[in-house]
């Protein structure tokens, strides 16, 4: 993730940016976090795995923290963080958060998840502890914009 902050302009991820954006209500500084729990790993997102996972080191220990696509992450998650405990994540606990991301879609937000565990240097992306997911306003881009004018306008002639 690359993400520049110069003279009150970011450049970056518009995803990253949201989230940032999003921590900040909370005063969560991504600058602190950046500097005491460093990165040591990255596997970036793509479009074909539809996730993203970092290894950062957390105290003494390093952890696994992944992002991404609800559908995907969840198929590598077998448990969850819950009332603050980790329990087994159950076929129906995975049904009524596919259900809750359907209606924040419905909503036209776009749904993002995230997972976790201890850094094990066998398998990055498996075995994940599901914490929660955030639906995120996606804004069309310009350009789709008037891409679905010029469709318009050919359906119309």
């Amino acid at each position: 993730m690359m993400l520049l902050i110069k003279k009150k302009e970011r450049i970056g991820d518009p995803t990253e940016i949201a989230l940032i954006d999003f921590t900040r209500r909370f005063t969560i500084s991504e600058v602190r976090y950046r500097e005491e729990y460093a990165r040591i790993l990255e596997l970036p997102f793509n479009s074909d795995r539809k996730l993203m996972s970092t290894v950062n080191r957390v105290n003494k220990q390093e952890f696994v923290y992944t992002k991404g696509a609800l559908d995907q992450l969840l198929q590598y998650c077998h448990k969850i963080y819950l009332n603050n405990k980790i329990v087994p994540l159950t076929f129906t606990m995975k049904k009524e958060l596919q259900q809750k991301a359907l209606e924040l879609s419905n909503q036209a937000l776009r749904v993002l998840a995230f997972a976790f565990k201890e850094y094990d240097k066998k398998e990055i992306e498996g075995d994940l502890i599901f914490l929660g997911m955030v639906g995120m306003i996606d804004p069309p881009r310009p350009e789709a914009i008037e891409a679905v004018k010029k469709r318009m306008k050919q359906v119309l002639e």
